[in-house]
């Protein structure tokens, strides 16, 4: 027996009004008789490759990993914290030099 296939993405402008309208999932899929999940993806589809074109025609790449808790802001702020670094790094050296492990 063969599965029944639907076309999906014309569906996609209708099921999105009608969601403005203020209908469920669940309602939409009965309407084309789609399960709830049906619809789900189908809506998910849709905002991720909105998403997607937005993202290319602002080039504005999509961040990679862990965000910042507190972003350095300014060149200041990023000299006082290489700074910073470089002397606990000299510090540690010192450490580690005078007990005898380096």
């Amino acid at each position: 027996m063969a599965r029944k296939y639907v076309k999906m993405e014309h569906m996609t402008e209708e099921a999105l009004k009608l969601q403005e309208q203020g209908k469920t999932k669940r309602e939409i899929g009965e309407m084309y008789g789609l399960t709830k999940e049906q619809i789900k993806n189908l809506l998910y589809r849709h905002r991720s490759k909105a998403n997607k074109v937005v993202r290319i025609n602002n080039l504005i790449p999509k961040r990679k990993g862990r965000p910042r808790k507190k972003p350095i802001t300014t060149q200041k702020e990023m000299e006082l914290e290489v700074s910073r670094l470089k002397m606990e790094n000299e510090l540690l050296r010192d450490f580690l030099q005078s007990i005898g492990r380096r």
